[in-house]
């Protein structure tokens, strides 16, 4: 591969490749190695295992943009604990109401499926009048 140097309009990548300036520092990896991402001022890294970024400005927000929870559930974020419980109970009604619906549509089968089995089903038969 032919390495490629870049100019005044085009950012060097870490990996020999070119994108334009006006790609640097907008949370989308043009690189291919998200050399354009790294050192950019309005990101917030999500993880360091990952590559996940989102704006600075989505961080202690009150809203969850991170898969990991980490832009609002961290020390940094104002009212930490609160948030902590307030999501750790958001998420067990949400499950328990997830359970509690399958559960009663198994119980509203099951009775159902009862009153099927249990009725004595006849052929209708002709009257003649």
């Amino acid at each position: 591969k032919e390495k490629i140097y870049a100019n005044r309009e085009m950012y060097p990548c870490n990996n020999s490749n070119c994108v334009p300036y006006k790609n640097v520092c907008d949370l989308s990896d043009d690189c291919g190695d998200f050399s354009d991402e790294e050192s950019c001022q309005n990101h917030y890294k999500c993880d360091n295992k990952t590559n996940e970024i989102i704006k600075k400005s989505q961080v202690c927000d009150g809203n969850i943009d991170c898969s990991n929870y980490n832009d609002e559930c961290n020390s940094d974020c104002p009212n930490y604990n609160a948030k902590m419980i307030q999501t750790g109970f958001s998420t067990w009604t949400w499950f328990a109401g997830v359970t509690g619906t399958a559960i009663n549509g198994l119980v509203v089968v099951k009775n159902t499926w009862q009153i099927i089995m249990d009725k004595d089903i006849t052929e209708p038969k002709n009257i003649v009048a």
